[in-house]
């Protein structure tokens, strides 16, 4: 690229470079969004997350708690909604181990 402009030719040349330059930004910034956008879909991002569980022992413990808390608070919802005195004291012993595996 051309530091000193001394003529019409080198302010033309300057002109082109950055013009080259600008394409050359939104064809790498367009593709960047493009693949950003793939990431983000629902089934990439599952993907993601499976890979990342299955190669990261640490996350597997984390994973399994959450998705216990998260069937526990479910099952307990479901109960809660319901009227009947013995479910209710279903729905207390499932609410202390739903506090105990979380």
């Amino acid at each position: 690229m051309i530091t000193e402009i001394k003529n019409d030719s080198d302010i033309n040349e300057a002109i082109e470079a950055l013009e080259q330059t600008k394409i050359l930004q939104k064809e790498n910034l367009t593709h960047s969004f493009e693949l950003k956008v793939q990431s983000l879909k629902p089934a990439n991002l599952i993907k993601s997350v499976v890979s990342q569980v299955t190669t990261k022992p640490s996350l597997k413990k984390s994973v399994l708690i959450a998705a216990a808390g998260l069937a526990t608070v479910l099952v307990v919802k479901k109960i809660s909604s319901s009227k009947s005195s013995s479910k209710g004291l279903l729905y207390m012993a499932l609410s202390g181990a739903g506090t105990i595996l979380v």
